[in-house]
């Protein structure tokens, strides 16, 4: 299990967005423990009622599937360095997904809609929230 500090998850954050990306960070606790790919295939598992529920716009949309994503780590894999993010250039326009940092500290985009990581790096405004 590799750890990270507060500081280091917000170096690795900003270092892993568009060079233009600006906006907040928060985090709340003092250090993390990185996401693995079993961790991932887990979050993936445990996800599959709620992506089996439709999207309703305004209703169950992107924030609601990463808010609920969000709560499913932190009682299942508490402690990891996974959050959501809210950014422009996500998704066609401005979009709420999760975040996590890789055992490899990349920062990496899980898409909680469909369980598939992805690789869109946000380029205008962003809040990420760990």
């Amino acid at each position: 299990m590799k750890l990270i500090t507060k500081e280091e998850l917000k170096d690795i954050t900003w270092a892993g967005v568009h060079k233009n990306a600006t906006g907040d960070f928060f985090s709340s606790d003092g250090e993390y423990i990185l996401m693995t790919e079993k961790d991932i295939r887990k979050l993936t598992r445990l996800m599959t009622p709620v992506r089996m529920l439709p999207f309703k716009a305004e209703k169950r949309d992107c924030d609601d599937y990463a808010n609920i994503c969000d709560a499913i780590q932190r009682l299942f894999l508490p402690g990891r360095a996974f959050g959501v993010i809210w950014a422009d250039g996500l998704a066609e326009g401005y979009h709420a997904a999760n975040v996590y940092i890789d055992e490899n500290k990349q920062l990496r985009i899980y898409e909680p809609q469909t369980g598939k990581v992805e690789d869109e790096t946000p380029m205008g405004e962003l809040m990420i929230m760990f």
